[in-house]
Formats: structure tokens, C-alpha cells, sequence
């Protein structure tokens, strides 16, 4: 067995057996995807650092994470992703889909036959977004608009 896979199934090992030892993955997840710098506060433990580092500059290793490690998160981030590029903007995707914002916006048929687009909670009669400037469409950006994300 070459040297690289070695190297591949130790930090595969380790981030296994962290990710499932925490009750929260959140920041081994934010470390693997490059959003946070890794030191010695955030992963005391010099292996699991290491093991980040290597899952960051390899192929293999993240192709495992995706399939083997955090296959749920993968595909609500792919989900997210698609339902995002229906909607103007990502303000708008979370104002429609996402109950926690401050502002919602919601389509609805004034009078059962008028398109109408609501803000928070107000026939607006919006016809630009009001955080990108696109025209609105008179209908909603997807067939079911009610389907709130849920982010835990």
C-alpha cells in the first residue's frame, strides 16, 4: 500500500471517529470546507488538524466526505443549491422559503386573481425585488412557495 493511502485512511479514521464523537459537527464541517483557519483553539488535537489539512488538498479524501462521511449535508447543500437559482437573488430565496428572516415575502392571488407579492405581511403589489432590483414574475418562483427551508 502506497504512502497516500495510508495517509488517506488514518485522516479518514480520525475525522470518522471526531465527527461522530461531537455533538455538534459544525465547526469540523466549517474547518473542512476551508471557512475557518485551524488552530490550536479551535482543534486542540494535532491529529485531527492534520487530518483536516490532508482532507483539504485531496481529491480522494473529500470525495469520501462527500459520499461517506456527510452524505446527508451534501445533498441538502445540492437541494438548497437548485431551489436556490430559481429566485432573483439569495435575498429573495430566503425572504420566500425561510419563516426566521425579519422580512417575508410571500406570493398571493389578490382577490383570488390579481398577482400580488406581499412584504412582511402587506399587499405590496411589488413588481422589483427589493434587494436585487429584477422584476418580479406574476406567479411564485416555485410551485409550492409554503415549503419553508428548515436549517438546523
Amino acid at each position: 500500500m502506497s504512502h497516500k493511502n495510508d495517509e488517506c485512511l488514518t485522516t479518514r479514521r480520525i475525522l470518522d471517529a471526531f465527527y461522530k464523537s461531537e455533538k455538534d459537527s459544525s465547526i469540523l464541517s466549517l474547518a473542512m470546507d476551508g471557512c475557518i483557519e485551524l488552530d490550536e483553539h479551535v482543534f486542540q488535537d494535532v491529529a485531527v488538524k492534520q487530518a483536516i489539512e490532508h482532507l483539504l488538498c485531496c481529491q480522494d479524501c473529500q470525495a469520501w466526505r462527500i459520499a461517506s462521511l456527510e452524505p446527508d449535508l451534501f445533498k441538502w447543500r445540492t437541494e438548497r443549491k437548485a431551489r436556490c437559482k430559481k429566485y432573483c437573488c439569495t435575498s429573495m430565496f430566503m425572504a420566500v422559503t425561510d419563516e426566521r428572516v425579519d422580512l417575508n415575502v410571500r406570493f398571493e392571488l389578490f382577490r383570488g386573481e390579481d398577482p400580488c407579492w406581499m412584504i412582511g405581511g402587506y399587499y405590496a403589489f411589488a413588481h422589483y425585488c427589493p434587494w436585487c432590483g429584477s422584476t418580479l414574475p406574476d406567479r411564485p418562483f416555485e410551485d409550492s412557495p409554503d415549503a419553508f427551508v428548515t436549517i438546523d
